[in-house]
């Protein structure tokens, strides 16, 4: 997530705005339970927010599995899940 959040999400925006695009979508394919997109949006909100505030932003999660795609609707992790976060974000988003 680093690299997306330092490099890649950086590029992206400032070719974007060179096109005149204000809005950036994001698909995270096979999400599974929702932690990837979960984590995109903390991302956003910690740092590409504040860095481009007239910035739009949809992220979706895809699966094959219905059950996890329900799972990844209640945002509801277990201590496990979350074990590598940092603790700022744990107790800011969960």
């Amino acid at each position: 997530m680093n690299a997306f959040q330092q490099k890649l999400a950086g590029e992206i925006i400032e070719a974007k705005k060179t096109q005149g695009g204000r809005s950036l979508r994001i698909w995270s394919a096979a999400c599974s339970s929702g932690e990837e997109p979960y984590t995109l949006a903390m991302l956003y909100l910690e740092h590409l927010k504040p860095r481009y505030p007239g910035l739009n932003i949809e992220i979706i999660g895809t699966d094959i599995s219905t059950t996890v795609v329900e799972m990844a609707r209640t945002a509801e992790y277990s201590n496990y899940a979350i074990r590598s976060l940092p603790e700022v974000y744990v107790k800011k988003y969960f």
